[in-house]
């Protein structure tokens, strides 16, 4: 019950840090994205695939988008598990 909790709290820290990044920068802006992934790990800890997977094609999206897709980051993002390194 305790785990459950703390995951819980950690959850809802990492959508309320998301929510200050939009505030603070902007919706557009790469930091959004970064969060956005932090929260992503949290679901895929959590075993929430479906929600960690949504988020996280999100995050490639918006990694494309802004920091274009020659940059190294949204290059990062975009690789999968079985792509060549």
């Amino acid at each position: 019950m305790k785990r459950k909790a703390m995951n819980d709290r950690r959850c809802k820290s990492r959508r309320v840090g998301t929510e200050i990044y939009r505030a603070a920068y902007g919706d557009a802006d790469y930091r959004v994205a970064v969060a956005m992934g932090n929260l992503a790990s949290v679901y895929s800890a959590q075993k929430r695939c479906a929600e960690c997977e949504h988020i996280l094609r999100e995050v490639v999206e918006r990694l494309t988008k802004v920091l274009g897709t020659l940059n190294i980051n949204s290059g990062i993002s975009q690789r999968t598990p079985d792509s060549s390194a």
